[in-house]
């Protein structure tokens, strides 16, 4: 059962939104691309659209996106998202049907 709160709505192994952690990441250790795959092994990341396109991310190093997620990463979790909301929806739609 989700859990709601003001930050977010949890779901085990499925966030709806996620928060990345108020304290900055370290500078960018050793073997990794970005500053935003600092948290790729939480799976607290967001993908960078950029580093897979012709030009790559322009940032480089300081970007603030994961340059570890693969390209279809972005488009993954976006339709992950959206099933999840629409079945979170379509439960509170059934529960007020069956509260009348």
């Amino acid at each position: 059962m989700p859990v709601r709160s003001q930050e977010a709505t949890y779901v085990p192994a499925l966030y709806v939104e996620k928060k990345v952690p108020a304290v900055p990441p370290p500078p960018v250790p050793v073997g990794l691309p970005s500053l935003g795959s600092a948290y790729h092994h939480l799976g607290l990341c967001r993908a960078c659209d950029f580093t897979y396109r012709g030009g790559g991310c322009r940032e480089g190093a300081d970007c603030k996106f994961c340059h570890l997620c693969g390209p279809d990463v972005s488009r993954r979790r976006k339709k992950e998202r959206k099933m999840f909301v629409a079945a979170l929806r379509l439960r509170e739609a059934s529960e007020l049907g069956h509260a009348s």
